[in-house]
């Protein structure tokens, strides 16, 4: 029996016990592999769950848990949550203000809200910390097309080429950005390089389709617009474009 003096210490002791936090468990392996999800895997929860606890284990800190956070802002960005997305993206930038891939997924996220000034200087930026990584180009590129800036978006293709010549997403772009500037021939031929890179561009063909209808070759465009429709059947575009092409053909 612990009595007087003692049996006082022991209380003392039991109560710091209670309130003294518990140990954060350590982070696996496997978890580490499910944040980073670079196989494409797991789902976006478990993404984000992993990433959680990578963060709160207090097995890394400043720089080292920049992979985390980034880890879960695109996992937040996958699922929509776009502004747990972006705060993120800030905390990683905030530990690491040269860590390019932050930036970059961070001006992704403003682009999913529809804010494409900021959008284009996050990408700006990761260029600026890494001009030789071709998708960071691309990414403006797209986003300089959205506000009708075709000569900057083909630009930005244009380098994206440069270093991937094999970026058929890059070339699909710049024809899309010449098909607006009224360029058909030019637009044609770089979808049919988008073509050839990846048959499976469902976009590539409808940009194509477009060109070859604006210069009057319907049956190419009919073509090209059921190679659409047979890759990406949801969207209605492809029937519409069809439809339209089979009347001026009598069909």
């Amino acid at each position: 029996m612990i009595t007087g003096l003692h049996s006082k210490v022991f209380a003392c002791l039991a109560g710091a016990m209670a309130i003294l936090p518990l140990p954060a468990s350590a982070v696996s392996d496997q978890q580490v592999d499910q944040c980073e999800n670079k196989s494409k895997v797991y789902s976006l929860d478990i993404v984000v769950v992993a990433c959680t606890a990578a963060i709160q284990s207090g097995q890394w800190s400043g720089k080292d848990l920049v992979w985390a956070y980034v880890g879960r802002g695109s996992g937040y960005r996958g699922k929509g949550d776009l502004d747990r997305a972006i705060a993120d993206f800030n905390q990683a930038i905030t530990l690491d203000p040269k860590y390019a891939p932050a930036y970059y997924d961070r001006g992704n996220a403003y682009w999913g809200k529809g804010d494409i000034n900021r959008a284009i200087a996050d990408f700006s930026q990761a260029i600026t910390l890494d001009p030789k990584y071709a998708q960071f180009y691309t990414n403006r590129g797209n986003a300089y097309f959205t506000k009708g800036d075709y000569n900057s978006a083909i630009a930005d293709y244009n380098d994206a080429i440069r270093l991937d010549p094999k970026h058929a997403t890059a070339y699909n772009g710049r024809a899309a950005a010449y098909f607006n500037k009224g360029d058909n021939d030019r637009a044609i031929t770089d979808s049919t390089e988008a073509i050839r890179l990846n048959p499976k561009l469902a976009p590539a063909y409808m940009n194509r389709g477009s060109a070859w209808e604006k210069k009057h070759d319907l049956q190419k465009a009919l073509a090209d617009f059921k190679k659409f429709a047979e890759l990406n059947p949801s969207n209605p575009d492809g029937a519409a474009a069809i439809a339209r092409v089979a009347k001026a053909l009598g069909q």
